[in-house]
């Protein structure tokens, strides 16, 4: 699981402060539960996109083949 510093998340929702600032939302209001028009929290989007980010480290050996019978 990834760790997000404090300092980068001011108000403790859960979402960066540049996550906020890029979606217009006040880093120092806690928005996670507030609903977009596409009826999703911004909690959910943010975790979403985190999710979707790749993430490269020591480990990362690049595809792993799966075979299923």
């Amino acid at each position: 699981m990834l760790k997000q510093n404090k300092r980068d998340d001011r108000n403790g929702d859960g979402m960066s402060d540049q996550w906020e600032q890029q979606k217009s939302l006040d880093p120092d209001r806690d928005s996670a539960n507030q609903l977009m028009a596409n009826g999703y929290t911004e909690i959910k989007v943010y975790l979403h996109r985190r999710a979707e980010t790749p993430i490269n480290g020591p480990w990362d050996r690049g595809t792993i083949a799966l075979a299923i019978d």
